[in-house]
């Protein structure tokens, strides 16, 4: 199998497996609520934030993993690949260890601060379980890295859509016939092994013989793979205080009935993250990365100004498309009693709009030599986060937390990306900010005046949402085309679609 179609059907899979799991939100969401309550929920939302934390342990390794196995799979060195891989395996296995221990001390000491004791003693099972879970994960790792650095992600998007589809249906099935959290805890630890073995599988498949095991450890290869790992582990702390400490703020101050108002809504925006990182992650970064190597500085500014116009565009469309449908689609989805949610999407529909048009922004910095200034960013933006986060909480209230979200977000997309950026392409921050206005003002414009003609129609309505949503994204892209693209742009997009077709 060629390179270009382990990635074509590695991507399209993956987009797949990304639809998969927003319909089973859909579907599982509304039940979790239902048969759990909002306090239960809450609690399983609160401990699965906390969990999400010891993640940050893996350091970068798994990137810095893949990048150094698949460099000796191109140059055929098999006994520096088996290198790296022991140790790498030997890397995994004492964070696996350590994560043991500090399971037990999360699980025993984060309770004390939340809830009462039958709440608090769940919430210490939740976590002890899905942190071993976690901890087993860290020893099996090496096989997923194998997988990523052969290039086979679409081995595991199919192992994550087993996981996904399995937990989904017997979450369902338990739920519907009064089974509460434990049986929860065991289903998905069972499934969650389940996938890891399929890995295994796939893995060994791959590549049957290499040889899982430590003998040939090199103590300068672990130097060379936590080195560059290294700023990738402060993003991720950065971004770990973005997504999960609001949970924790809103659980320890407003009780766990007020998170999954605020999750729902935030995981709405985080969707739509996911979906801007899946148009415009990989490969338009290894564009980027090949035209810096050419080290032409003109064809770099002129690459990412093409990019951006069109990340400003989507960001735009889905952003605005949030703001206007999320609460009919809320209510109509989880009840009127969820129309705070819709308040959370409103508050941050802006500032992620201004974060997402810039999301080509780190590739470029990673891709002139920017990493350390990556990492301290996601670091330094998370921290704000929770120092505005906590003071808006004592003025007012819930919403001071996703204000909080907001201001920050603001300050870092506003004023420190764009200039960091214009000094990495050399350009004026006027200069940068005229890469994204029109598509910000047509789309926006656009969006606007679609609400203005529709807003006495909009009715808490799937049917009705589906139509009037498919409707704005239509006009919209029929307009961007005719207004934001060039002739040689719109010839470079078609010969895409032909491409893949």
């Amino acid at each position: 199998m060629s390179l270009a179609t382990k990635l074509f059907r590695s991507s399209s899979l993956n987009v797949f497996d990304h639809v998969v799991k927003i319909a089973t939100v859909f579907v599982v969401t509304p039940l979790m609520i239902s048969e759990l309550g909002e306090v239960r929920y809450g609690v399983w939302l609160l401990a699965m934030a906390i969990v999400g934390y010891f993640q940050v342990l893996d350091l970068g390794v798994t990137l810095a993993g893949t990048r150094f196995l698949a460099k000796e799979i191109g140059s055929g060195d098999r006994n520096r690949f088996q290198a790296y891989l022991s140790t790498l395996l030997k890397i995994y296995q004492r964070i696996g260890l350590a994560m043991i221990p500090l399971t037990l001390i999360v699980a025993g000491v984060v309770p004390i601060f939340f809830g009462g004791e039958e709440d608090g003693g769940l919430l210490r099972w939740i976590i002890l379980a899905f942190g071993l879970d976690i901890a087993v994960r860290f020893f099996t790792r090496i096989f997923r890295v194998l997988l990523r650095s052969h290039v086979r992600y679409d081995l595991i998007v199919v192992c994550s859509l087993t996981k996904t589809l399995l937990q989904s249906v017997f979450t369902a099935i338990l739920l519907l016939n009064g089974f509460g959290i434990p049986t929860l805890i065991v289903v998905h630890v069972s499934v969650d092994l389940i996938e890891q073995f399929l890995v295994f599988l796939f893995a060994r498949k791959i590549d049957p013989e290499v040889q899982i095991t430590t003998r040939c450890y090199r103590p300068e290869l672990a130097k060379e793979v936590l080195k560059y790992g290294s700023t990738l582990v402060f993003f991720g702390i950065g971004k770990g205080l973005r997504t999960g400490v609001d949970p924790l703020i809103i659980g320890a101050f407003s009780g766990f009935s007020r998170i999954p108002v605020y999750s729902i809504g935030n995981r709405l925006l985080e969707t739509f993250s996911d979906m801007v990182n899946a148009v415009f992650g990989g490969a338009l970064f290894a564009a980027l990365s090949q035209v810096q190597g050419r080290g032409d500085d003109n064809a770099l500014r002129e690459s990412f100004f093409k990019i951006a116009k069109l990340s400003a565009a989507f960001a735009m469309l889905g952003g605005s498309g949030l703001a206007i449908y999320a609460t009919y689609f809320i209510e109509r989805w989880l009840g009127p009693e969820f129309r705070d949610s819709g308040t959370v999407v409103l508050i941050l529909a802006i500032p992620y709009i201004i974060m997402l048009a810039q999301y080509p922004a780190y590739g470029l910095l990673q891709t002139t030599g920017r990493e350390r200034q990556v990492a301290m960013l996601g670091f330094g933006g998370g921290v704000l986060n929770l120092i505005i986060s906590l003071i808006l909480y004592q003025w007012i209230g819930f919403f001071g937390v996703v204000w909080g979200t907001a201001v920050e977000l603001l300050i870092v997309y506003l004023f420190v990306v764009p200039f960091l950026v214009s000094r990495a392409l050399d350009i004026s921050l006027a200069q940068y900010f005229r890469a994204f206005l029109p598509s910000f003002a047509m789309v926006g414009g656009l969006s606007l005046a679609w609400y203005a003609l529709t807003i006495h129609w909009l009715k808490p309505n799937y049917l009705n949402l589906a139509c009037f949503g498919a409707g704005h994204t239509l006009l919209t892209l029929g307009l961007a085309w005719l207004a934001l693209f060039d002739t040689a742009q719109k010839r470079q997009i078609l010969a895409i679609f032909k491409k893949f077709s």
